[in-house]
């Protein structure tokens, strides 16, 4: 029912139930295998197990709740990023874990937008959809915005940062905030949004902004 959503493989019935199934299955088994003969650590293992049950969750009815769906997208990021800081060793600074996840929110409040401006889903069976207008997303996204580059620019003051990277990690936050300010645009004026991934990818503003914000880290590290 989801104008662009039912050309994906399953909804469009390009790979059967039973074969989605299969694949499931198989994939699950392999992770069981990999955690068992990989020595992950408890944690690593507890964090894999919370991200399945979000997931298997939200597909089998927490989608649908306003709100709720929004923060359950958004901890998939995180949880994601925690795994792979356990797997490691990497010790994390709390500010990006905060700012990893009102960006995530961010992301997925602009998907949410994109479907309604878009009128992607006019069946509404995304019921979830049915609890949000633009008003009422666009405040979001703007409040997530400005809590994004915050917590970014504090991130960029803490000790943490500045005994890492020196206190020339400040200027990382113009490319923060510029590629905010273009992904508003983006989902604003544009109306883009329903696809991030395509989206960032497509903008040479954004691939630009994210360049040059990795590249100045990897300057600040290796300096």
């Amino acid at each position: 029912q989801h104008a662009k959503k039912k050309s994906r493989p399953l909804a469009s019935g390009a790979v059967s139930t039973n074969a989605a199934l299969f694949l499931f299955i198989t994939l699950l088994t392999t992770l069981a295998v990999i955690c068992v003969y990989s020595n992950l650590s408890l944690m690593s293992v507890a964090f894999l197990v919370v991200y399945f049950i979000l997931n298997t969750a939200y597909s089998f009815g927490l989608k649908h709740v306003p709100i709720l769906e929004l923060f359950i997208v958004g901890s998939g990021f995180i949880i994601r990023l925690l795994f792979g800081a356990s797997v490691f060793g990497v010790i994390l600074s709390s500010w990006i874990i905060v700012c990893t996840g009102l960006l995530s929110l961010m992301l997925v409040v602009g998907k949410r937008r994109g479907d309604l401006v878009q009128k992607n889903d006019v069946t509404m069976r995304r019921r979830s959809l049915i609890g949000y207008n633009l008003a009422f997303l666009d405040q979001l996204n703007t409040f997530l915005a400005t809590a994004t580059f915050t917590s970014y620019v504090v991130f960029c003051t803490t000790p943490f940062a500045t005994e890492r990277f020196g206190e020339a990690v400040l200027i990382t936050s113009g490319f923060v905030l510029f590629g905010i300010c273009t992904y508003m645009k983006l989902i604003l004026f544009e109306e883009n949004g329903d696809d991030p991934t395509t989206m960032i990818l497509a903008d040479k503003s954004l691939n630009f902004t994210i360049f040059g914000w990795l590249i100045t880290f990897i300057i600040l590290i290796y300096h």
